[in-house]
């Protein structure tokens, strides 16, 4: 397949390819979006080929073609024609690069956007730092790597915040790169 080598972004996952999916080269495809259908607006997609996984060494796949298949999507790469073909792909992380993502606005951001932000109570307690995000089913959550400027936790290294809004986080401030919360130092 004729896909042009990039060097790598400020990238982020998007989904991931999955087993071919019959004889004609489709392949089920996993999306990490919050709309699942959303994937579709990011692009040009750059994938990571599985056995690639080691290096930063990219493709551009600059359109699919789609279709649905149940609830999920099904998609077929540019000269990808045979259930072999479709294989070599297989596992593929997907990523597009930060700067192709839409404008969310005054008040919105990316999950990504706030790794690596401070998060303080109101009473000014520095409570550490995002190191990544994580969805429960009932809502998501901020896990903090507390470092040596936030106060210390009993159960060592990282502490968890549901990213509640106006119960919990009361603001997200991506130009002080700071995050107010309503949390005691001792939860």
């Amino acid at each position: 397949m004729p896909l042009n080598k990039l060097e790598v972004p400020q990238r982020l996952l998007v989904g991931r390819l999955g087993a071919s999916y019959g004889v004609q080269g489709w392949m089920k495809l996993q999306s990490f979006t919050d709309d699942p259908d959303a994937i579709f607006d990011y692009r040009p997609w750059m994938l990571q080929l599985r056995d690639a996984l080691a290096s930063d060494e990219l493709v551009s796949v600059p359109k699919v073609e789609t279709r649905q298949h149940g609830g999920s999507w099904l998609i077929r790469l540019p000269g990808c024609q045979s259930k072999e073909e479709a294989t070599v792909y297989a596992g593929s992380s997907i990523f597009v690069d930060r700067e192709n993502l839409p404008p969310l606005g005054e008040e919105g951001f990316y999950w990504h956007q706030l790794v690596g932000l401070r998060v303080r109570n109101r009473a000014g307690e520095d409570l550490g730092r995002v190191k990544k995000l994580i969805e429960t089913g009932a809502n998501d959550v901020l896990v903090l790597t507390v470092d040596k400027n936030a106060v210390p936790y009993a159960d060592g290294g990282e502490r968890l915040i549901p990213l509640l809004f106006d119960s919990v986080v009361m603001n997200v401030d991506l130009d002080q790169a700071l995050i107010e919360v309503e949390w005691g130092s001792d939860y």
